[in-house]
């Protein structure tokens, strides 16, 4: 049961608001006492032990799956003011001390506080794909190795949001087992039993590690990410998504699926999901000859641990490729229909030796959302190399732009962009969100229970999307930068008003917590929404990175995109949280649709700007006031630079590079350049031949991400 000090109200909940169960799967001893959330001591303990000693700190990457919900501490840093407010006195809410900056932060700033405290100098973020989050946590370190931008990368994740707020939001999303038992694949499943816990492993290539003689546990040789696509209900699974992603995997490692051995499934003992899983698997593996694959799920054992499943189940696959074991399927007396029936799949009862020569696994994980990962790995033979190719991260080409951002005065930031938007100004509220419901075919009633974030980025995504020429959704993806909203946190406050005898004022600071304001409230939706709504079919998720939340989203989106199935990815960030949490210069969300370069030129597109994505400068201070969407919102002032020339009007060249307008480094004139014809999409500068970028001095961000074409200009 939840342990006592846990939860603003005692298990049964307050008067209409109980969790339908308080039981789960708990750490009971905290990291040693700091002024942060425990959860900040979790990552920090976890990389620390995962990383090895030959690993060069300066060139470690962490990519941290972390559920985008609000940790307890704060809570309580978002309760202060409420309470100076109220003048109420609440115990449970107290803090000792101011709270630290970072506590406002609870998916990026554990990841930063980590690095930070073990010198690790490449790059660091943190990502939330929903229950699929550690997975996508892999893909991204796995990305990095393979650039070449790290010598070592760090895939960590851990759960520890409030609990209080997890397990209502689960319970209102009817998912929890009232049992309290963890049963996947069985039959007498009733539901998910919550698990918390954190993990973290270190990667690198497999020639570095064997040079340093590292100790090597097992190969990773592919990780598939994707969408379910277009879709209505956000928390049903689809077999066809999943399928997608289990084949993609496949395909990137050049193997047969039907050479896997055992698979360690997402399985977390709900009827719907473990039997689309089975379901999908079966169709994958479909002609396999000889025994059954082994199915598996580390949920009987730590329970459905979030953002941290995907990790717990690779590590469990690990250890089965390692020790040449396939693992019993805990907690499965009696397999459901669908396992029975399988041709291809089946439970062991026990644990069996595994004496194939050799040893292939599998590892999947799928979020609520329509986020899907699988991993292919294998066990490691002593002087049996693995080429491993460095991946070259092509350049960009931002081919359709959407903002919302109070200097744009309501212009359509596509014009707006090419007269300039003025400089900042402090105080720059988003006055309204507003969104049709019949074009996203919300439910008028749930709108309300959706964060304006979600809101917003969803309306400019569709915009993006219906600018951007010749979009293939199946080969999309969504990468939006954005941070916790305060906002989430309050309905814990509103608990704790209640169990303190006032239930006045805790109407007065949150409504009650619905199904729809769950998944409102969920960071990796804002990205889930705008791939469900658009149909893409790319990996679709949220990455937080205090203020380069939005540019480190590019970085991903570049990095997605030299993986050669995916045409496009809509890359956004938004941050509207108010003046009380939110950042000083005020509010804004950007959306941009970027492409290879090579291939936007090839189809002759509009190219707003060229974006290179370098490595990543030294972390600065943390300072009151950043934007999650800073690094997009300077990406707009570098557009400015491109608006059209001033003068009356152009003659084409009609292909003998001589247009009146050049395009290059002296106008910057992109309209120019597209209106004509012949130099479409080639480059050209007038007779001179191809524009060369200049660099303009103190345009640089400083964070690695660079606009060209007629000069370079800083991507924030």
């Amino acid at each position: 049961e939840v342990p006592a000090g846990r939860w603003p109200m005692g298990p049964g909940g307050v008067a209409g608001e109980a969790p339908s169960t308080a039981q789960g799967a708990f750490v009971d001893v905290d990291a040693p006492p700091c002024a942060l959330d425990p959860l900040f001591g979790w990552v920090e303990r976890v990389v620390r032990v995962a990383l090895p000693d030959s690993a060069d700190r300066e060139r470690t990457s962490l990519a941290l799956a972390c559920l985008g919900l609000p940790t307890t501490g704060m809570v309580r840093a978002v309760a202060a003011p409420w309470l100076d407010h109220l003048g109420v006195d609440v115990p449970w809410l107290a803090r000792a001390e101011a709270p630290p900056l970072l506590e406002l932060a609870p998916t990026w700033g554990p990841a930063r506080a980590a690095a930070d405290a073990l010198g690790l100098g490449g790059e660091v973020d943190a990502l939330d794909a929903a229950c699929a989050s550690g997975l996508f946590a892999l893909r991204a370190a796995v990305d990095r190795l393979a650039s070449g931008e790290a010598r070592v990368a760090v895939a960590a994740a851990a759960n520890r949001a409030d609990s209080a707020y997890l397990f209502e939001g689960f319970s209102r999303l009817m998912a929890m087992s009232r049992s309290g038992v963890a049963r996947p694949f069985d039959e007498r499943a009733d539901g998910l039993v919550v698990g918390e816990g954190a993990v973290a492993v270190a990667l690198k290539r497999l020639d570095d590690a064997l040079r340093d003689g590292d100790p090597v546990h097992a190969v990773i040789r592919a990780v598939g990410v994707g969408s379910d696509g277009r879709k209505g209900n956000m928390l049903s699974p689809s077999a066809d998504g999943q399928l997608r992603a289990m084949r993609a995997a496949w395909r990137a490692a050049g193997l047969v699926p039907q050479a896997v051995g055992v698979v360690e499934c997402h399985a977390t003992g709900t009827s719907l999901g473990d039997g689309t899983e089975v379901r999908a698997l079966e169709a994958l593996l479909a002609g396999r000859e000889g025994a059954p694959v082994a199915l598996s799920s580390a949920k009987a054992l730590v329970g459905h641990t979030v953002t941290a499943a995907g990790l717990a189940g690779l590590l469990r696959a690990v250890g089965a490729v390692r020790d040449a074991v396939r693992p019993a399927a805990i907690g499965c007396e009696r397999p459901r229909a669908e396992v029975r029936e399988a041709r291809a799949v089946t439970v062991l009862a026990e644990a069996a030796p595994w004496d194939d020569t050799v040893r292939r696994a599998a590892v999947s994980a799928f979020g609520f959302g329509g986020t899907n990962a699988h991993v292919v790995l294998e066990a490691f033979h002593p002087g049996e190399a693995l080429p491993v190719p460095v991946r070259e991260v092509p350049r960009l080409a931002i081919v359709a732009v959407a903002a919302s951002e109070p200097a744009l005065g309501g212009e359509d930031v596509a014009h707006a962009v090419t007269r300039g938007l003025g400089p900042a100004r402090p105080g720059r509220w988003v006055p309204s969100v507003s969104v049709d419901p019949w074009r996203f075919k919300i439910p008028p009633v749930e709108v309300a229970d959706i964060l304006p974030q979600q809101l917003i980025a969803l309306e400019l995504a569709a915009d993006a999307v219906a600018r951007a020429p010749r979009l293939d959704p199946a080969r999309t993806g969504a990468v939006l930068g954005v941070e916790v909203d305060p906002q989430v946190a309050e309905v814990v406050i509103r608990w704790a008003l209640a169990e303190a005898g006032e239930p006045a004022l805790a109407d007065a600071v949150a409504p009650p917590l619905g199904s729809a304001r769950v998944q409102g409230a969920l960071p990796n939706f804002v990205a889930c929404r705008v791939a469900a709504q658009l149909g893409l079919e790319g990996p679709s998720y949220a990455v937080a990175a205090g203020p380069r939340s939005g540019t480190q989203a590019l970085r991903h989106a570049a990095r997605l995109l030299a993986d050669a199935p995916l045409d496009a990815v809509v890359v956004g960030a938004a941050d509207l949280r108010g003046p009380r949490f939110g950042p000083a210069e005020g509010e804004a969300a950007v959306v941009l649709v970027v492409r290879r370069l090579a291939d936007a030129e090839a189809a002759g597109d509009v190219v707003f700007a060229e974006v290179t994505v370098g490595p990543p400068a030294p972390e600065p201070p943390v300072a009151v006031g950043w934007s999650a969407a800073d690094g997009l919102v300077r990406v707009l002032a570098g557009l400015q630079s491109r608006r059209p020339c001033a003068g009356a009007g152009w003659r084409s060249c009609r292909g003998r590079g001589s247009c009146s307008r050049r395009w290059g480094a002296s106008t910057g004139c992109w309209r120019c350049r597209t209106a004509c014809r012949w130099c479409r999409g080639r480059g050209s500068s007038g007779g001179s031949g191809a524009a060369v970028p200049v660099p303009r001095p103190g345009c640089g961000d400083g964070g690695g991400v660079v606009l060209s074409g007629d000069g370079a200009l800083g991507g924030g």
